[in-house]
């Protein structure tokens, strides 16, 4: 049986908050491992995705952010995964110094 490579996967989700809990919400989904939050709105909607190397902390995030007080809802709206190796290469070539011309 071969061996397959290791994924990344990143999850786009829409998190829905009581508009008075937006900053809180914000903060504390920002200490998750793996979530970044991109935007937020003081109506209450965060952009925010979730990265890891196993789906299962995926789903494991989307649940903790769903799980924390002033949230009404988190819904997946994105997700992909490649190869590690692939996510390793581009991180690689991003920080990089650009080669001489």
């Amino acid at each position: 049986m071969a061996r397959s490579c290791p994924l990344f996967h990143v999850a786009g989700v829409l998190v829905q908050t009581r508009p008075e809990a937006v900053d809180s919400v914000r903060a504390r989904v920002a200490r998750l491992a793996g979530a970044t939050v991109h935007a937020a709105d003081p109506a209450g909607k965060l952009v925010v995705t979730l990265e890891s190397e196993h789906a299962r902390e995926i789903t494991e995030g989307l649940a903790r952010v769903q799980a924390l007080p002033g949230v009404i809802c988190a819904m997946l709206v994105s997700e992909h995964s490649e190869p590690l190796a692939a996510e390793e290469q581009e991180t690689a070539h991003e920080t990089s110094p650009p080669e001489p011309a």
